[in-house]
């Protein structure tokens, strides 16, 4: 905000159009974010309730195929293990109940009938797609196994593996006098078929851990990765902490710095974890795009009511700067002036108001300008003769007046002319003003009329002992210009500079041309400066200065004259095309400079050329 004046600054932060701009904005944006922010967190909670719910639906179609798998296997065992040729017993007819469960079920690997002491009565196995009936017969008296049977309860052992392939045993009891047991060693392939088909969802997947930690299928890890301890994953370690199904969704980073959310189920009768995990952007990719299209209607909300809010401010505030103008113009005195009445509302009204005022402004001034003329003109005739007849009498032979009746004459004399002078300048005023001084314009140099402004003062310079400097270059161009108005200029100044100047003190003339470049063209003008050293003038006087009834503080001396000289220069010059303004710093003088535009010779003669002929 370089260069810009800090007035300008504070009068628009604390001007109306920046606080109804304000308020709109924070009326109509501030609803709108609180609702996106609502939206987003309402949006945020059901993405997340979504995604739960996915994995949630994934972890349960797991258990469920799982936990149906196994149950077929114990049905199966169930059922056989009631059948009567284990009940009669009999090594040929078990061994061919045995090998039947074989043929059946392609995941059992081996079976074996054990008595009520622990020892294998009859066992099959599965060996390289054969099943074989010779297999080495083992007590199972102090194996787990055999003391849940004991307990007549169903067992079913932890995970083993064996060539990298899981599998676990599973033993029911058998209703016969002797007791004993049907116990089965499960291969757990199909479990690893069944999480490569439902494992990879959405760039993530659904894996299986035993109680320990232990990886027992994964989508995408082969045969040698089964049995590996993944207890360090944040999913599989918070489940071995608590073997639950997880109350939520949990989120971790990976030793690659990538962000997961994922979600644990057990299943119970197993002791087996479900982990199901996917990668937090793959998993919140809607809340994604929900965020982005609620911050792009955000923006398009807010930019909506922003464009409103700027078309409403300067809808309202229209009339207000229309109404300051017309302020501005009847301070300058155009009391012609009238602004339009477009509504019926408080504006409207008071924009009436504004009319009213400047048309009661408008007949006070125009009271005022006949009754000033009225008086002018009454007052010119006596005036002009009584210096007249003061005049007369001074041209008398001067043996018949005597020193001290003359000095008074010529007091009388000198006091009716200023006030004559004074009497022409409100005549004068009143006509430029209405641009009716119609300007008898002819060439001349400022040279030749410098003597004649002087001389009026000069007495009085002589008696107040003051000086005067005349500084005019010889080589100014001619002027064209009415050379009286632009001599009452000068001596309007000089006075003013002499009436401003203490005793002693000193007054000036200067002039110069100057050339303005504007664009392809050259424009000259002749610049007059009229200066003293005197007392100089108030910052906040030089403002109004030029205005009627003006007049600048004198210290330790009253009002002096009626405030119109330097409005008559201001008209004077503006009259001619030219500029006029003061300089001045307190106890440093003054200085009142104007400028008369130069016209070429060329442009001289078809002007008097012109003149002629109107003439």
């Amino acid at each position: 905000m370089k260069g810009i004046p800090r007035e300008r600054i504070r009068n628009f932060l604390f001007s109306w159009r920046t606080k109804l701009f304000a308020f709109v904005t924070l009326a109509a944006i501030l609803p709108t974010m609180l609702i996106a922010s609502i939206l987003m967190v309402i949006g945020q909670r059901a993405v997340g309730r979504a995604v739960l719910g996915e994995q949630q639906e994934m972890a349960r179609r797991v258990e469920d195929r799982i936990g149906f798998y196994m149950r077929s296997v114990r049905s199966l065992l169930y059922t056989v293990a009631e059948r009567s040729e284990l009940k009669r017993g009999g090594r040929p007819a078990e061994t061919l109940l045995l090998q039947g469960i074989l043929r059946y079920h392609p995941e059992i690997l081996e079976v074996a009938v054990v008595r009520g002491n622990g020892q294998e009565s009859s066992k099959v196995a599965r060996r390289g797609g054969r099943i074989l009936e010779n297999v080495p017969l083992f007590s199972r008296e102090q194996r787990p196994e055999f003391s849940a049977h004991l307990q007549g309860r169903l067992y079913v052992s932890p995970v083993s593996f064996s060539d990298g392939e899981p599998q676990l045993l599973m033993a029911v009891p058998i209703s016969r006098p002797d007791g004993g047991m049907l116990l089965a060693r499960l291969g757990l392939s199909h479990i690893q078929e069944l999480i490569s088909e439902l494992g990879l969802i959405r760039s993530g997947l659904v894996f299986l851990v035993d109680h320990e930690g232990n990886l027992l299928a994964h989508p995408s890890e082969g045969k040698g990765a089964l049995g590996k301890q993944v207890a360090r994953n944040p999913l599989v370690a918070g489940w071995l902490r608590t073997h639950r199904d997880a109350q939520g969704l949990m989120g971790f980073e990976d030793p690659q710095g990538r962000e997961w959310v994922g979600y644990t189920r057990s299943i119970p009768e197993l002791d087996w974890g479900v982990i199901v995990q996917v990668p937090q952007e793959t998993a919140f990719e809607a809340m994604t795009w929900m965020r982005q299209g609620v911050i792009w209607g955000t923006l398009f909300l807010c930019g909506t009511f922003l464009l409103i809010g700027g078309l409403l401010v300067r809808r309202l505030l229209l009339p207000l700067r229309r109404l300051e103008e017309g302020t501005r113009q009847i301070a300058q005195g155009q009391l012609k002036y009238r602004l339009r009445v477009k509504s019926r509302d408080e504006i409207g009204r008071l924009t009436q108001e504004f009319n009213r005022m400047a048309e009661s402004l408008e007949r006070l001034d125009t009271l005022k300008r006949d009754l000033i003329h009225m008086i002018v003109h009454d007052l010119k005739g006596p005036i002009t003769g009584v210096i007249g007849s003061v005049r007369f009498i001074l041209e008398e032979p001067q043996e018949e007046l005597d020193a001290e009746t003359k000095k008074l004459l010529m007091i009388a004399d000198r006091a009716g002319s200023d006030l004559l002078r004074m009497i022409q300048n409100l005549l004068d005023l009143a006509k430029l003003e209405e641009g009716k001084l119609e300007l008898r314009k002819d060439s001349f140099t400022l040279q030749s009329i410098i003597a004649d402004c002087i001389d009026p003062i000069e007495s009085s310079l002589n008696s107040q002992n003051k000086t005067i400097s005349v500084e005019i270059p010889k080589n100014l161009p001619v002027l064209f210009a009415d050379k009286d108005l632009i001599g009452r200029v000068l001596i309007n100044l000089l006075q003013n500079a002499l009436k401003y100047t203490v005793g002693g003190g000193r007054i000036g003339i200067r002039s110069r041309l100057w050339v303005e470049a504007c664009g392809a063209l050259r424009q000259s003008a002749v610049e007059v400066v009229v200066w003293d050293d005197g007392e100089g003038i108030p910052g906040e006087v030089q403002k109004v200065i030029f205005d009627k009834f003006t007049q600048a503080p004198r210290s330790g001396r009253g009002r002096v004259g009626a405030g119109l000289g330097l409005t008559f220069c201001r008209l004077a010059v503006e009259a001619h095309g030219g500029h006029i303004w003061v300089e001045s710093e307190p106890r440093k003088g003054s200085r009142f400079c104007f400028s008369i535009p130069v016209v070429e010779r060329a442009e001289v003669s078809e002007l008097l050329k012109a003149s002629e002929v109107v003439g």
